[in-house]
């Protein structure tokens, strides 16, 4: 989990009722894919999830999150839906 402010899980789901999100960072979009666990995705797997605590996580499965989105203490992240429909 990328330590910052801390978005409750239920403004997520009513953000969307997709299943996917998109991050927008230093003018990058990436669609990180909804999961209820960790375990539901491969290693490597960008993933967002309602964590323990009840609040948005972005993680990428047994990697680093911040790394992958070259993410600095401070930065400013977007998130929207990212509209993904079941045939991906």
């Amino acid at each position: 989990m990328i330590a910052g402010a801390m978005i409750p899980g239920g403004m997520i789901a009513s953000l969307t009722n997709d299943n996917a999100l998109l991050i927008s960072i230093h003018q990058r979009q990436m669609v990180w894919d909804r999961h209820e666990t960790y375990g539901q995705a491969v290693p490597g797997t960008r993933l967002a999830l309602v964590g323990s605590q009840g609040y948005l996580e972005l993680a990428v499965n047994c990697r680093s999150a911040a790394a992958e989105a070259r993410l600095q203490v401070g930065d400013t992240i977007r998130i929207a839906s990212a509209k993904k429909n079941s045939n991906g």
